[in-house]
């Protein structure tokens, strides 16, 4: 998950953050509440104070821990999104297709089945099978009363 030079990296932003919130809060405490000396509330908090300021403390440290682990994933999620990105293929553009027996001419002029062109361009693979319609239209002596009403009723929807 987190390796040990990243978390190193990460305890040290968490503590110099800290240590900023420290005298930050040291520096307001002084000259603009007019509480102590700098130097003593830097120091020397109260107890309140030493609560507060660890408190505070072990917050940024926690939210730079949880942030730079957000980060990290989400440059993951990138990466592996360009991953699949780049192993989708797309056709785009016109494609020459014949009107009689539907092959398409690729980028050599040679003409293709629709199945080759594709596949070649794609990855994709087929199966073949019969629509309803060419059922009906070519083989209707074979199919049953059921199937004509099945195919009726799923070109009629």
């Amino acid at each position: 998950m987190l390796n040990k030079k990243l978390i190193g990296r990460i305890l040290l932003v968490g503590v110099v953050f800290a240590v900023l919130y420290w005298v930050v809060e040291a520096l307001l405490m002084t000259y603009v509440f007019h509480e102590n000396t700098f130097m003593r509330d830097l120091f020397y908090p109260n107890t309140h104070e030493l609560w507060m300021r660890s408190t505070a403390s072990l917050l940024i440290l926690s939210l730079a821990i949880y942030a730079q682990y957000v980060i990290r994933r989400h440059r993951l999620t990138i990466t592996r999104l360009e991953e699949s990105l780049s192993k989708v293929k797309t056709l785009s553009g016109l494609l020459p297709i014949c009107a009689w027996c539907k092959k398409l001419r690729d980028d050599e002029g040679y003409w293709k089945s629709v199945e080759e062109y594709i596949s070649s361009r794609t990855g994709a693979e087929f199966t073949h099978g019969m629509c309803p319609e060419c059922q009906n239209k070519y083989f209707s002596e074979y199919s049953t009363e059921e199937d004509s009403k099945a195919n009726s009723n799923s070109t009629t929807s």
